[in-house]
């Protein structure tokens, strides 16, 4: 099974958005909004340009398949935001995602990786446990209660 965690590019936007709308993604988001398309470009725009954000795009068998962000803080920590299409979920795919992550910033300054992650999410808070995350803490994040994971990079 070929894996790839690549780059992504402003062509890869509206993708975002797709994914970003589902209704799973829905469910676990801190905003439990649907986006527009409007506001979601002006919000990749903005965030894609910013040096402290890293996106990438997973490639399963060369098709888009889910999404990995990680926004880098000014304490050398990169939260990082997923999401895996809905046709390609418990595949494995966003534990390699995070595997490839880590290898990708290996000889970065940054020392954590954060997850929030709420608690109704099981599925993620078995995949980052899996993937050497720790429980650091529960955590009001962004108006919900949820669990912080981390994993030293050090």
């Amino acid at each position: 099974m070929s894996f790839k965690l690549r780059p992504a590019n402003y062509s890869d936007c509206e993708l975002l958005w797709k994914w970003r709308n589902e209704i799973t993604d829905i469910k676990n988001s801190f905003n439990s909004n649907a986006i527009p398309y409007d506001s979601h470009v002006q919000w990749f725009n903005l965030n894609f340009k910013n040096p402290n954000n890293l996106f990438f795009i997973m490639e399963h068998e060369k098709v888009s398949v889910g999404q990995l962000r990680l926004e880098i803080n000014e304490f050398s920590e990169g939260e990082i935001h997923i999401t895996v299409d809905k046709h390609y979920r418990s595949m494995g795919i966003a534990s390699k995602a995070l595997f490839a992550l880590e290898e990708s910033i290996k000889e970065s300054s940054i020392n954590f990786l954060v997850a929030h992650v709420k608690p109704t999410n099981i599925a993620s808070v078995i995949l980052f446990i899996k993937s050497g995350f720790f429980f650091s803490r529960l955590v009001d994040f962004k108006g919900f209660s949820c669990y912080e994971l981390k994993k030293n990079l050090l």
